[in-house]
């Protein structure tokens, strides 16, 4: 694949049995020599690409006479599958109050677009049917105390990645809230009563100070 060195090997012989002392390796693309590559093996992957028909040709000498070239069968470099970087688990909070989001850093060789291909989210080691392929898990679903991971691929079109587990994280405690409001008439002939509505999404008592 684009992703791959491409080496070249051979078996060579004497008839004196004379030491092979030097060799010719050329490279070919497309049916075009590649005269800047000469002598490499293997060929470094940077310098391949998908759809690119690669050959090889060797002579060898002892010294005093070379041998004819000898070329090899040729390949055609192939797709090479795309690759995740890096996949966390990201939040406000890490706590029910927030979505848990996925975020990727992937690559691919040949420059193809990426697209995610499976995403398994799993909460205290059990796979969840709830937010299949899903890059978020709502916070709804979320409780204090469960501890989270995703299994995600991502692919070119053509091939899949390998699959990538993001590090677990644990729900945290979240915050109580408070919403405040006034009556709709207030006047100076009667005492200030704001409206206090709690909650907590943990289902704790909430205190008001």
């Amino acid at each position: 694949t684009t992703a791959d060195a491409i080496a070249l090997s051979w078996t060579e012989s004497d008839p004196e049995g004379d030491a092979i002392v030097e060799t010719e390796l050329v490279w070919t693309k497309n049916g075009d020599v590649q005269p800047n590559l000469n002598n490499l093996n293997p060929l470094p992957a940077e310098h391949t690409a998908k759809g690119d028909v690669w050959q090889a040709s060797v002579r060898i000498s002892d010294g005093l006479a070379w041998s004819q070239a000898q070329t090899g069968p040729a390949i055609t470099v192939a797709n090479a599958p795309p690759v995740v970087v890096e996949a966390t688990l990201e939040s406000a909070s890490f706590s029910a109050l927030h979505d848990l989001h996925l975020n990727l850093t992937t690559e691919d060789a040949d420059g193809d677009e990426r697209s995610v291909e499976t995403v398994t989210w799993y909460m205290d080691g059990e796979a969840q049917s709830a937010g299949s392929d899903a890059l978020l898990m709502e916070a709804s679903r979320l409780q204090r105390g469960q501890s989270w991971h995703a299994v995600v691929t991502v692919t070119d079109g053509s091939d899949g990645s390998s699959e990538f587990t993001t590090a677990a994280i644990l729900i945290e405690n979240a915050p109580p809230t408070v919403a405040f409001s006034w009556p709709t008439a207030s006047s100076s002939l009667v005492h200030l009563l704001p409206t206090l509505t709690t909650s907590d999404v943990d289902g704790d008592d909430v205190t008001l100070t």
